[in-house]
């Protein structure tokens, strides 16, 4: 399919199309994060074994971890 066929096809602009093809315009969200890569890995990790463990942690709980 072209880029003006999925444009009209699903009333996308052909630009937005275009440049996200060609990586024109790289999509970054938001603020910087607090956690690395690595560090929020660990902290995943940390939560699920909590969770098998039978101690799911609520959000508050995270955020005093972090």
């Amino acid at each position: 399919m072209s880029v003006l066929q999925a444009s009209q096809q699903y009333s996308v602009s052909y630009t937005t199309l275009n440049d996200t093809l060609h990586n024109r315009h790289p999509l970054s969200y938001g603020r910087q994060t607090v956690l690395n890569t690595e560090e929020d890995k660990d902290l995943v990790a940390g939560i699920m074994l909590c969770a098998t463990w039978g101690f799911p942690l609520r959000a508050s709980d995270v955020s005093d971890i972090v």
